[in-house]
C-alpha cells in the first residue's frame, strides 16, 4: 500500500507529533508499505530519505513570514485551507499516487479541503491534541488556571485565553480560522484519537467518526538508544526527572513547590532535573543548587537523563491528550508519578506502574515522590510493570497493525 503521511514537522526538529510520524513511517516501511512523508516545514533539505522512507518538504502560506512567530524554529501551519500548502500536496499526490493520506496536526484543514478534488482518496487524520477547537491546542485556560470545557472556538473567551501565548492579533486570526473552517473537518473519512479521553472530547465537539489508536513506542529503537546511553552515569544521574515543555500548564511550578516541601521531609537532598523546550514568554527562578534546568537539548541527551533517573514526574495541570514522555519513561523501566488527569489516567496504573496524584497539588506530589524515593524495591517493581504494560499495549508490534487494519477498512 502507498501511504502519504503529512505533518508540520519531522526530525531533526523534535516535537511529539514529529516523533510519532517518524516512528509510524519507519515501521510501516518495514512492514512492506511504500511510504512518503510530506512536511510543511521547508527549513531543511527539499527531499531526504531514511530507511526507505522518502521525506518531501514543501512550503505553506507563512513560511516566508517567520518573524511573526515567537519561536522561529517552529513555523506552524495556520488552521485553514492553505493555498500554498495545497499546491505542494497536490503535486505530491500526482507524483506519488497514494492509496491513502494520513495527516497529523493543523495541515488537516488543508487536506480536508482537498476531499472534493480527490473524492475517492481516503483521508485519515490523527488528533494528538485539542487543535480542532483550541487556539493553544491545550484546552486549558491559563487566565483562570482551569481546564476549559468549551468544545468550539468563541471569539472573546478564546482570544483572551490565547493572547498570553500568541499575542492578540495572532490569537484572533487562529481562532477565526478555526471557527470559519471547522466544518471542513467533516470531510475526513476517519479521525483517530490517541487516547480514550481525547476521543470523548472529540465526540463532545461534534465529530462521530472517531476511533482510538494510541501513540506507540518502537522497542527496537529504544533498545538501541539505551545502549548508547549506557556508561554515562556520572553526567546524567538524577533522582527526579521532568521532561517536557518548560511552561506553566505542564505543572513545572507545581513540581518546584513540591521539591521545596521535599527538602524538609527527607534525610537526604534529592537531585531534581528539568529537561525540555523553553518558551520565551515563561521563565522559572531556579536558585537551588540541587535543581538543574536544561532547555532545548537534542533527544539523545533527553534519553540519557531518562535512562539514569530514578523517577520520572509528569505533573501536568492540563488534560494531556497523550503523553509520549510517560510511555518513554515506562520503556526505560522508570516509575512515573503523574497527575490524575486526561490520558495520564489511562497510561499510568496507580500503585502498579507508578503513582497518580491530584493535579495542582504540590503536597500530594511531594508525598508521592518521598514514598518512592524511600522504597527502591517498589520503584524497581513499578518500573518493570510499566515496561510490561508498554510491551502489551503501546509497542509498535501491537499498535501499527491496528493502523494497517484501519487503512484497509477505510480504503475498501
Amino acid at each position: 500500500m502507498r501511504v502519504l503521511l503529512i505533518s508540520e514537522f519531522y526530525p531533526p526538529k523534535i516535537s511529539g507529533i514529529a516523533q510519532h510520524v517518524r516512528r509510524l513511517a519507519l515501521n510501516l516501511a518495514k512492514r512492506g508499505h511504500e511510504i512518503q512523508v510530506l512536511v510543511s516545514d521547508p527549513s531543511h533539505k527539499a527531499v531526504e530519505n531514511e530507511e526507505n522512507v522518502e521525506v518531501v518538504r514543501t512550503k505553506h502560506i507563512l513560511s516566508s513570514f517567520k518573524w511573526i512567530f515567537t519561536d522561529k524554529e517552529m513555523c506552524y501551519v495556520p488552521p485553514l485551507p492553505d493555498f500554498v500548502l495545497k499546491k505542494g500536496i497536490m503535486k505530491v499526490i500526482a507524483a506519488f499516487g497514494p492509496d491513502i493520506v494520513h495527516v497529523h496536526g493543523w495541515p488537516m484543514y488543508t487536506v480536508a479541503a482537498l476531499k472534493k478534488r480527490f473524492p475517492r482518496l481516503p483521508i485519515i487524520s490523527t488528533f494528538h491534541d485539542y487543535g480542532f477547537f483550541c487556539p493553544k491546542q491545550t484546552s486549558y485556560n491559563e487566565n483562570e488556571r482551569s481546564i476549559c470545557y468549551q468544545r468550539e472556538p468563541l471569539v472573546f473567551r478564546c482570544v483572551s485565553c490565547a493572547r498570553n501565548s500568541h499575542g492578540l492579533m495572532k490569537s484572533f486570526a487562529i481562532m477565526s480560522s478555526m471557527l470559519a473552517f471547522r466544518k471542513l473537518l467533516g470531510n475526513l473519512d476517519q479521525i483517530v484519537a490517541v487516547s480514550d479521553y481525547l476521543r470523548n472530547v472529540t465526540i463532545e465537539a461534534g465529530f462521530n467518526n472517531v476511533r482510538v489508536i494510541p501513540n506507540f513506542i518502537d522497542l527496537n529503537e529504544m533498545k538501541k538508544i539505551e545502549k548508547t546511553c549506557f556508561g554515562n552515569e556520572g553526567s546524567f544521574l538524577t533522582d527526579i526527572l521532568y521532561v517536557g515543555a518548560l511552561v506553566p500548564y505542564k505543572g513545572v511550578h507545581v513540581l518546584l513547590k513540591a521539591y521545596k516541601t521535599l527538602k524538609n521531609n527527607l534525610n537526604f537532598l534529592p537531585q531534581l532535573t528539568l529537561v525540555g523546550r523553553s518558551h520565551l514568554k515563561w521563565s522559572f527562578n531556579i536558585s537551588d543548587s540541587k535543581v538543574k534546568m536544561i532547555s532545548n537539548m537534542p533527544s539523545d541527551i533527553v534519553f540519557s537523563y531518562m535512562q539514569h533517573a530514578k523517577i520520572v514526574v509528569v505533573p501536568s495541570v492540563w488534560p494531556e491528550a497523550s503523553s509520549l514522555v510517560t510511555l518513554e519513561a515506562m520503556t526505560f523501566k522508570k516509575p512515573v508519578i503523574a497527575s490524575a488527569i486526561g490520558s495520564l489516567r489511562e497510561f499510568v496504573q496507580d500503585r502498579e506502574t507508578g503513582l497518580l496524584v491530584p493535579p495542582n497539588d504540590h503536597l500530594e506530589l511531594a508525598s508521592a515522590i518521598k514514598y518512592l524515593l524511600e522504597k527502591p524495591q517498589r520503584m524497581k517493581h513499578m518500573g518493570i510493570e510499566g515496561y510490561n504494560r508498554v510491551v502489551k499495549l503501546f509497542s509498535a508490534e501491537k499498535v501499527v497493525p491496528q493502523i494497517e487494519d484501519l487503512y484497509k477498512e477505510v480504503g475498501e
